[in-house]
């Protein structure tokens, strides 16, 4: 499925790649409705039960969000959640290496 744990990193896709992940999603529901090209957009995601990127991003962060705040204290889903989301890259980066430093990560 093409938004697979969406709801940690969806919501932070610019909107270029979140265009990009759409055309993906029309072309894969004109393929599986057998809707010709030419079909509105908005009919064809309608007829599929498809939501546009931009909003499956923020049901998908308010739901990681949601789950986030109901799981134990201690827990490391519970941390990153209250943790103010980085800007950039950069400070991506610096809270996923210190959560694995920390153990928060299981490979």
């Amino acid at each position: 499925m093409i938004t697979y744990g969406g709801g940690s990193w969806l919501a932070s896709c610019c909107p270029s790649s979140q265009t990009t992940l759409d055309r993906v999603n029309r072309r894969a529901a004109r393929i599986a409705s057998g809707c010709p090209r030419n079909s509105e957009s908005e009919s064809l995601l309608r007829e599929m039960r498809l939501i546009p990127m931009r909003w499956m991003a923020k049901e998908e962060a308010a739901r990681m969000y949601e789950r986030g705040m109901h799981v134990p204290v201690d827990n490391p889903l519970r941390a990153t959640v209250e943790t103010e989301a980085p800007r950039n890259k950069k400070g991506q980066l610096r809270l996923q290496m210190k959560a694995w430093r920390e153990g928060a990560v299981v490979l």
